[in-house]
């Protein structure tokens, strides 16, 4: 009964597009998130990498 409800072909293919639908959402999410996270980070470490370069300066002086 449960075998017969689970392997129907019409429900698998139901379950599959739904699924893939959803997966394509988070993905892209996830995409963004890491494409933010990074952007954030390479410009906290231009930052940083001026600062030290300042720092440095103000060091020699």
């Amino acid at each position: 009964m449960i075998f017969n409800y689970v392997f129907d072909s019409s429900h698998m293919s139901a379950m599959m597009s739904f699924l893939s639908a959803n997966l394509n959402q988070f993905s892209s999410f996830l995409l963004y998130r890491v494409h933010c996270v990074h952007i954030s980070f390479v410009l906290c470490q231009k930052a940083l990498d001026s600062m030290s370069k300042q720092f440095h300066n103000l060091r020699r002086v």
